[in-house]
């Protein structure tokens, strides 16, 4: 996911969160803040197409619809898309663009997600984007 050239980061008031219904844990001002990695446009990377020889889709439209399903506060306490939830706490998410990078079966889309995640980590100073906890 990223965000408009130029956007400047704005955290939505904690009652406008809470509102919105789409953040099970909101995060402290401050810790946004602290999170926030400065001078990048990417802010999320996801991957669909992860969970080999599980009965559980997880294909594309599935993430796509789970990653809108939370944006509009239609969770449940497990989420959908729990990962990287704090985007939603994050002013003018509805602006934000969503690409894709196709790939061949799993465990290809695990393995392309560990790699742009570690690749943005080594060049932010071992930070990873706003969106993700874990590589």
């Amino acid at each position: 996911m990223v965000v408009p050239k130029l956007y400047e980061v704005t955290f939505l008031p904690l009652s406008e969160t809470k509102k919105r219904k789409n953040v099970k844990c909101p995060w402290s001002l401050d810790k946004l803040y602290k999170k926030w990695v400065k001078g990048v446009e990417v802010i999320y990377f996801g991957c669909a197409g992860d969970r080999e020889n599980l009965k559980t889709d997880r294909s594309l439209r599935k993430r796509l619809t789970d990653l809108i399903n939370h944006a509009n506060g239609r969770t449940t306490e497990r989420g959908p898309h729990k990962g990287g939830e704090i985007i939603w706490q994050l002013k003018g998410y509805e602006t934000f663009e969503v690409g894709y990078l196709p790939t061949e079966e799993p465990p290809e889309p695990r393995n392309l997600e560990k790699w742009l995640n570690c690749t943005f980590k080594s060049l932010k100073g071992g930070r990873l984007p706003f969106g993700n906890r874990r590589i």
